[in-house]
């Protein structure tokens, strides 16, 4: 049984005592002065991932917030900071104990998910 088998196992076990499905990631992708990549990238992670819910954190100087709007994402807004602040902004607007950092020029390969 290799990672993928067993991190499935565990969900599906989990669920069947709790009652909730543990197998939803939140996703989180950052970007700073690049709203025009952030449509893709939120289909993609919509199409090849279980998405509770995509959050962006965007560092913009001027964030397009009718973009963001439209795309039906959580935002968190920061100001000029560095990666890592961001990523951990994202974790913090998580909901989900499974989170997927993305960043908003990805381009993801069908298989992807299935091989985590």
């Amino acid at each position: 049984m290799d990672i993928c088998d067993y991190a499935k196992k565990l969900r599906r076990a989990d669920k069947s005592k709790t009652g909730k499905d543990l197998s939803k990631v939140d996703v989180v992708i950052c970007s700073k002065d690049r709203n025009q990549l952030l449509p893709l990238a939120v289909t993609q992670a919509r199409k090849l991932f279980p998405v509770n819910q995509v959050i962006i954190v965007d560092s913009s100087a001027t964030p397009n917030k009718s973009l963001l709007k439209k795309l039906g994402v959580k935002t968190v807004f920061t100001s000029n900071v560095p990666l890592g602040f961001a990523r951990q902004e994202g974790l913090l607007a998580a909901k989900t104990p499974d989170v997927v950092f993305l960043d908003d020029d990805i381009t993801l390969e069908p298989i992807w998910f299935s091989k985590m």
